[in-house]
């Protein structure tokens, strides 16, 4: 009887674990504070580097698996070097000017809705001194109901905003000291939204493929919701402000200053947080994200 000989299946190269195992190279020097985390809206303009990468495992898969494992993940490598090279070469961002205003008169109360994609968008508080209620370098829709108002931020995007070099970039600045209700919805964009000037009673944010840079207000008590899916968060809680939060999510690496907020039940809770004046109660929910309070 013929002795049959065993075929032994053809070993191919585990392109979707060396990538797995990059990512999360990344994102444990990223927590570690090894890496910036602003470093990925240079590296997502590097993607190309992955259809290269596929291509050399399926022309070289009849090679030695080690060596062509070797190559991809160096060229990874190499590609995280380039990010983080061009990232520290950056110059220093300039904000756009500011074109269009919406006098304060007697106003007492706002509303903003934020339905925004495929961009750049700043938020921050103007100047005490400043008789405006808006001030942007485009014209948001206002709408007044007696001594309150409902501001409209909506941008239909185009393209992708990790490789416009910032030139679709939008910035709106609002009056201190006027309470305010924040919505917002966020989709592949770029967002800073410094709050620490202006009075923000509640924050709701729901974003998918999101860079978010978020400061919290500096004064009374803020309510906030944040639901990121494929993003990074980045929470900076100012010093004086008491803070308990509430982290879930899949996948999602978390990074929390233990420092200021220690974790007790499920929370992370500021020592102070039931007697402070200035606080902050925050949920997260996120999935396959990467969120750093601090």
């Amino acid at each position: 009887m013929a002795e049959q000989k065993t075929q032994r299946p053809e070993a191919s190269v585990p392109f979707w674990g060396i990538l797995f195992l990059f990512l999360g190279v990344v994102f444990l020097l990223q927590t570690l504070d090894v890496l910036p985390w602003g470093l990925w809206r240079t590296l997502w303009r590097l993607w190309p580097v992955m259809l290269i990468a596929l291509g050399i495992c399926l022309a070289m898969r009849r090679f030695n698996v080690w060596l062509v494992s070797l190559i991809v993940a160096a060229l990874f490598a190499g590609a995280l070097g380039i990010a983080y090279a061009q990232y520290q070469a950056a110059p220093p961002e300039q904000l756009p000017i500011l074109t269009s205003s919406e006098p304060l008169d007697s106003l007492n109360g706002a509303q903003v809705d934020i339905d925004f994609e495929a961009g750049n968008l700043d938020i921050s508080g103007l100047p005490v001194a400043s008789r405006n209620f808006i001030e942007a370098n485009m014209k948001p829709d206002v709408r007044r109901q007696g001594n309150s108002a409902i501001v409209t931020i909506n941008r239909s995007g185009t393209g992708w905003p990790f490789w416009d070099e910032g030139r679709d970039r939008w910035r709106v600045d609002f009056a201190r000291g006027i309470p305010m209700t924040v919505y917002a919805k966020l989709n592949t964009t770029n967002t800073g939204f410094d709050l620490t000037d202006l009075q923000v009673s509640e924050l709701r944010i729901d974003s998918d493929l999101t860079n978010c840079n978020l400061r919290m207000p500096s004064s009374g008590i803020t309510s906030a919701s944040i639901k990121v899916d494929l993003s990074t968060l980045e929470i900076i809680i100012p010093q004086g402000v008491a803070a308990r939060m509430l982290i879930q999510g899949d996948l999602t690496p978390v990074n929390v200053d233990s420092r200021r907020f220690l974790l007790k039940d499920g929370y992370y809770v500021s020592s102070d947080f039931d007697t402070a004046k200035n606080r902050v109660e925050l949920q997260i929910d996120a999935d396959l994200s990467v969120v750093e309070v601090k």
